[in-house]
């Protein structure tokens, strides 16, 4: 019976397989970091201790983060979603406004650490020999040695993981020489990641996807398929119809139909300053169609976090909504920052608007976000506009928002699909198809 070792030491993607462990199956084995190590055969058992220390390991950071810069660079000019990634790598998040940032951004830049990266960038950009930049990132480096010991001792083994493409286990096993008869089966953590930071690597044999537009990316980024894959769904996908499923049918109320939720992004930004503002004229002005305001922090944002007054939110009546599951359709209508939220919109067909402004000290901001090549879908179907300045969003609630303009079955199934099983069976199913 062939194992299956689930890789789940980063916290970061830890949900995605929370309780896969206890999955049963007839063809395969299951273990997992969550079993006690006296449960585990000890090849395992060592296994996973190695794959413990490659997490918050300095010298395996910056090197993968020089192959990154490397990776991407060769596909610089095939897409908007990869030059904004690089921009990050040499540049950092923040622009240039003023000398104080002048500063800080030359300080950032000529780190030695950031002359490397810079070097790495010309190497990839004119597609220098991935062999040799192979052998230049591992030279003296001994890290990762006991690991690759260690997964040599797992013959006719399945390594099943989660990844964005930017972890050290990731930059590893797709780097290294691979053991024959050990299969990777790797799942993409979220919708983003082909388009602005995975780069595939043949050594996976089978790649689990969010959706269908994402295996378009692969052939249009890398003009072939790359690497045999599929589409799974999402756990987040999953949890969405079947809560919108399960409640009764909405019926119109008048008190729900006057309250606005503002859904936060991820990435750092100005998002807390232009609530205020919304807050401020809503109170100030009866002209406005809607009374009342919740605020959705992104649940993983913990820079955004720490801009929030609380203080002044209650003076304002904006009420924070930190609950782990939001009925949207609770909300007569709904202000989203470009993040994965808004699949939950598409699926709870709320009344809303996509809120894309320009963030002028950041990178990456709402408007850079809508024109990575992932946001496709939205920009070409356009079931919710999308409104790029604050006085264009302010104006739009002096009236109800428009109704979402309703995908067809194919449309969203392309984008968002829907499945009668359960993430973890079909894991178990391209599993067993694939090994």
């Amino acid at each position: 019976m062939r194992a299956v070792i689930i890789i789940n030491q980063d916290p970061l993607y830890r949900k995605v397989l929370e309780n896969y462990s206890l999955s049963k199956s007839k063809v395969f084995k299951i273990f997992s970091d969550s079993n006690p190590p006296e449960e585990l055969p000890e090849n395992i058992a060592n296994f996973f201790v190695e794959v413990k220390k490659l997490y918050n390991n300095k010298n395996l950071d910056s090197r993968r983060e020089y192959m990154v810069c490397f990776s991407i660079s060769r596909y610089f000019f095939r897409s908007f979603s990869f030059r904004k990634r690089i921009q990050i790598i040499l540049f950092g998040k923040y622009k240039v406004k003023n000398l104080e940032t002048l500063i800080m951004n030359l300080r950032f830049i000529t780190r030695k650490k950031n002359l490397f990266l810079f070097f790495a960038f010309v190497l990839g950009l004119f597609h220098f020999p991935k062999s040799i930049f192979y052998k230049i990132v591992f030279w003296r480096l001994n890290d990762h040695k006991n690991l690759i010991e260690k997964l040599w001792n797992l013959e006719g083994a399945t390594l099943l993981f989660t990844t964005n493409g930017l972890d050290n286990f990731y930059f590893i096993v797709s780097s290294l020489q691979k053991p024959k008869n050990i299969k990777y089966f790797a799942i993409a953590y979220s919708w983003d990641n082909i388009s602005s930071k995975f780069i595939l690597s043949q050594n996976i044999n089978h790649l689990a996807l969010w959706n269908f537009r994402q295996q378009r990316e692969i052939v249009e980024i890398y003009k072939s398929n790359v690497i045999s894959s599929s589409v799974l769904g999402s756990k987040m996908a999953d949890r969405s119809y079947s809560f919108y499923a399960s409640q009764k049918p909405y019926k119109s109320n008048a008190a729900i139909s006057k309250k606005l939720i503002f859904l936060g992004m991820y990435n750092k930004g100005d998002e807390f300053l232009d609530l205020i503002r919304l807050g401020e004229a809503i109170q100030k002005n009866n002209m406005y169609w809607y009374s009342s305001i919740d605020y959705r922090p992104h649940p993983l944002s913990k820079g955004n976090l720490k801009n929030i007054d609380t203080i002044k939110l209650r003076g304002l009546g904006i009420k924070m909504n930190l609950a782990e599951t939001i009925d949207l359709r609770n909300y007569g209508g709904v202000i989203c920052l470009p993040t994965s939220i808004i699949f939950e919109v598409l699926v709870a067909q709320s009344k809303a608007v996509i809120y894309a402004p320009r963030y002028s000290k950041y990178r990456v901001d709402p408007r850079a976000v809508v024109k990575y090549k992932h946001f496709e879908c939205f920009r070409e179907f356009k079931p919710i506009p999308i409104v790029e300045s604050f006085e264009n969003l302010i104006n739009m609630l002096k009236e109800p928002l428009p109704s979402q303009k309703i995908l067809s079955a194919q449309e969203l199934n392309s984008i968002f699909p829907k499945f009668d099983s359960t993430y973890m069976e079909r894991i178990s199913d391209q599993i067993i198809a694939n090994i």
